[in-house]
C-alpha cells in the first residue's frame, strides 16, 4: 500500500489556540488573531510560499492594528511548538517495517517545515514529501492531491490518505483516494487494521 500523511494535526502537534494565548489576553484580540491572521488568506498564501513571513507579519499588523513585534514574536515561535506525536510516530514505523510506501502531503511554511524537517529523523522513512510552500499548490485544491500521485507514481487503487481536516479529506475522495479522518493516533490505528495496513 502507499500511505500518505498529512504533517500538523497528524503528525505533529498542532495548537493555534495555545500559541495565540500566548501572546495575547485580551478575548477580543485573540478573535481578531484568529480572523484576521490564521484565518486570513495571507495565510494560504504563506503556505503556499508566495509570500514570506515578514511579509505575513507586517500584514498582520497593518490589518490588525496590532503590535508588529508582538505578532512578529507569535509567528516566530509557531515552529518550535510543532511536536511529534508519539502515537503517530509509532503507527508510521510500523507501517514502515511492514513494507508500505509512505508519503507526505501537507499545507505547510518554508519556516516550519525547514524546522522539523532536518530536525526529526522519522521524516527520512518516507519515499517522497509533497509540501505547499515548495510547489505552490494547497490543499484542498485537487491539483496537489494529483502531482503527488503523477510524481509518485501512486495508485489510487492502493493508497490511504490520512489527514486531520474533513475539507482535505472530502476533496481526497472526491479524486478517489481512500482517506481516514484522523482523530487520534488510537483511532487511526485502528481504521488502518481493518484496512488490512497493520
Amino acid at each position: 500500500m502507499d500511505i500518505i500523511f498529512d504533517i500538523c494535526g497528524v503528525m505533529l502537534e498542532w495548537k493555534p489556540d495555545q500559541i495565540i494565548e500566548k501572546y495575547f489576553k485580551n478575548p477580543q484580540v485573540i478573535t481578531i488573531v484568529k480572523t484576521d491572521l490564521l484565518h486570513h488568506s495571507d495565510w494560504k498564501e504563506l503556505d503556499k510560499g508566495t509570500i514570506t513571513k515578514e511579509d505575513i507579519i507586517q500584514r498582520s499588523s497593518a490589518r490588525t492594528g496590532l503590535p508588529i513585534a508582538q505578532i512578529g514574536s507569535m509567528i516566530t515561535s509557531i515552529p518550535g511548538t510543532l511536536l511529534p506525536i508519539p502515537g503517530t510516530i509509532k503507527i508510521i514505523r510500523s507501517l514502515k517495517g511492514k513494507g508500505h510506501r509512505l508519503f507526505i502531503l501537507s499545507n505547510m511554511p518554508f519556516m516550519s517545515i525547514d524546522y522539523v524537517e532536518p530536525k526529526y529523523p522519522f521524516f527520512n522513512l518516507f519515499e517522497g514529501k509533497i509540501i505547499s510552500c515548495r510547489v505552490n499548490m494547497i490543499k484542498p485544491d485537487p491539483e496537489i492531491y494529483i502531482h503527488l500521485l503523477t510524481k509518485f507514481n501512486v495508485r489510487l487503487e492502493s493508497t490511504i490518505f490520512i489527514d486531520d481536516s474533513d475539507i482535505n479529506i472530502r476533496a481526497a475522495e472526491k479524486l478517489g483516494i481512500r482517506s481516514i479522518q484522523f482523530i487520534n493516533p488510537k483511532q487511526c490505528e485502528f481504521e488502518l487494521i481493518h484496512a488490512g495496513c497493520l
